[in-house]
């Protein structure tokens, strides 16, 4: 008979001390074909992002923004 911790998908390796065997990799916590081919994507538009600048603090600082939202002049519904 197995222990309570195996039923539940732990292990134990060393005596007293339990860990989940979600930690260990497998198929469904890999990227997969087209999960990988999306990150390397990713990379690349962040690498440009960053190469052409637009991460950089800007010389002349943050722009104030104006908070007060804008009141319409008409109000109309959605559907006429």
């Amino acid at each position: 008979m197995s222990s309570p911790s195996r039923q539940r998908g732990m292990s134990v390796d060393v005596p007293g001390h339990l860990h989940h065997e979600e930690n260990i990799p497998n198929k469904y916590t890999a990227l997969g074909k087209y999960g990988r081919a999306n990150q390397e994507q990713m990379n690349a538009t962040k690498l440009a992002i960053k190469e052409a600048g637009w991460m950089d603090d800007s010389p002349n600082g943050i722009s104030e923004v104006d908070k007060e939202p804008i009141q319409p002049d008409i109000l109309q519904s959605g559907s006429k």
